[in-house]
């Protein structure tokens, strides 16, 4: 089946996005230079008969390895990428699972999903920059939601697929956000305050969620 205009304009989007993401963000997240990554080729479902398993059936969007100082082969991270224009982050400014399809009948993200990062980002409308992009533990807010720990809003989107939307206020309360771009906080800024220790006095000390409240 053909593509729509619509639907090409959200792919060359969301390949711009995760071009850029090589250049600013996936090196910051791994904490190495950008020559030790190792991008393999994308895993979209109308793109190949691999496809049809790592994204129909297990919902990873690029396998991503890292060349580690000392280390014998190779780190390997199973991606789910999402990008979205800044609009929407105007005006949600959450991150969504899809649920059921009920067009079909069939589960979705939501009972598929083994990418162990997912990368859910915002960039402006001519690609050149990210407002905000959040690698999210997947496994930790699909441990959250089994749980019932964690608070979503549940919504249907045009495709006839039911949805999860998550706050990003919500997930960071709940430790599933691992990295966030810009970086405005870091794991270690919360540990100190807790312990009380390590943050100079002159810094106000603040959670990071304070901190990705107030951006």
């Amino acid at each position: 089946m053909a593509k729509t205009i619509y639907q090409r304009e959200n792919g060359d989007f969301s390949n711009a996005c995760h071009e850029l993401a090589r250049q600013v963000f996936y090196p910051k997240l791994f904490s190495v230079e950008p020559s030790q990554i190792i991008y393999g080729e994308s895993t979209l479902l109308q793109e190949s008969e691999r496809g049809k398993i790592l994204d129909g059936e297990l919902g990873i969007d690029r396998l991503i390895q890292c060349r580690v100082d000392g280390v014998m082969g190779h780190t390997i991270f199973a991606i789910q990428e999402r990008f979205r224009r800044a609009s929407y982050r105007n005006k949600y400014r959450d991150i969504t699972l899809t649920e059921w399809n009920h067009a079909t009948g069939q589960p979705s993200e939501l009972s598929k999903i083994n990418a162990g990062i997912f990368v859910y980002g915002y960039a402006n409308e001519d690609v050149t920059d990210f407002l905000e992009v959040f690698a999210v533990n997947t496994a930790s807010l699909i441990l959250a939601v089994t749980s019932g720990r964690i608070n979503y809003r549940r919504d249907k989107n045009k495709k006839e697929q039911s949805f999860l939307a998550f706050t990003i206020q919500e997930l960071c309360r709940k430790n599933t956000i691992m990295f966030q771009y810009p970086t405005l906080w870091r794991p270690k800024d919360t540990v100190a305050k807790h312990r009380g220790i390590g943050l100079p006095s002159q810094v106000p000390q603040v959670s990071h969620i304070d901190r990705i409240e107030a951006f």
